[in-house]
Order: C-alpha cells, then structure tokens, then sequence
C-alpha cells in the first residue's frame, strides 16, 4: 500500500518526510517503466525487484493504461499479496525451478490479471496460511478476495501440481 501511495505522491509532487524516505528506498531499485499507470508501475517494479533479489526469475507483460482507475489502497493489496504469496511458494523450491509469469491488461472496461508461479508439488490450500505464526497472517487471501468483490470481479485459483495460477477480472476499470 505504501509503494501505491509514494507512486502517487509523486506523480502529484506531494512528498512528506516519511513518503521522501519511502521513495528514496524505491529508487535504489531497478525500474522499468511496464506501465503508463504510475500506482500499478510502482508496485510492479518494487516486487519485481524483491523477486530478483529471491532468485526468482519473472517474465512480465503488462499493458494497462493510465486511465485505469485501480485505487492505490486496492491496488497494493491486490498485487501486494498475490505476488507475495508467489514469492513466498518460490521460496520453498530450489533456485533454478524459480519463476514467476505476470500478465495483465484491460480491454474495455475489465482489467485481467494472470500470475503464474512454480511452487512444491504439494496441494496448495488457499484458506490456511503455511507461515509458522498463523495468528498474525492469512488474511492476504481473504483480502484479494475482499477487493475482487469490491469490483464486481472474478478470481479464480488453481493449483496445477507444480504450478500455481491466479486469475483476476476486475470491471468498472476506466475513470
């Protein structure tokens, strides 16, 4: 969430102290510009750096225009925790079977996202989280969940043996 509102406060030259600290740790990584849409680019480039720094390898193909209207809160939350999770499921499985595939686009007024990860062959359960202190995590599914319905959208999971998908639809996308 913090990465969507620095993204933002930028592009509207609004920058306080602590959004000036948050920045300058954003610009000490790797930045591609994968979108015109400043809140989605700024999350995207922040993860993807994480990922890399996890040896995760990413293969990433977005094109979603700036008149995409995902709020900053709703968009760190959405892309935050299904690439977290993705990261997270690489984590556990050897340093060359590593990657992670993001595609996401909108057409007319819908914005689909597909993120793709290697994982484990073991069965994934969406509603249990695999951290060791549940008490303080496993929200992340219930709040993707949270926003899809948010914008009247679909998602989908599916555990593909040593793969995982996500599918998004998001409608009402264009301001």
């Amino acid at each position: 969430m913090l990465l969507a509102i620095c993204g933002k406060a930028k592009e509207q030259n609004e920058v306080s102290e602590e959004i000036y600290k948050i920045m300058k740790e954003l610009d000490q990584s790797d930045k591609k510009i994968f979108t015109s849409n400043v809140v989605i680019n700024t999350i995207m480039n922040h993860k993807i750096s994480q990922a890399k720094q996890l040896e995760i390898k990413t293969d990433v193909n977005i094109k979603v225009s700036k008149a995409v209207s995902l709020n900053y809160k709703d968009a760190g939350i959405l892309l935050g925790n299904i690439l977290d999770n993705a990261m997270e499921a690489c984590e556990k499985i050897r340093k060359e079977k590593r990657w992670i595939k993001i595609d996401m686009f909108h057409q007319k007024n819908t914005l689909f996202i597909k993120v793709c990860n290697s994982k484990t062959k073991e069965p994934v359960n969406i509603n249990k989280s695999s951290k060791r202190d549940v008490h303080n995590h496993g929200i992340g599914v219930s709040s993707i969940k949270s926003i899809v319905n948010k914008y009247d959208g679909y998602i989908e999971f599916a555990d593909k043996g040593e793969k995982f998908e996500v599918d998004v639809s998001l409608y009402r996308m264009i301001s």
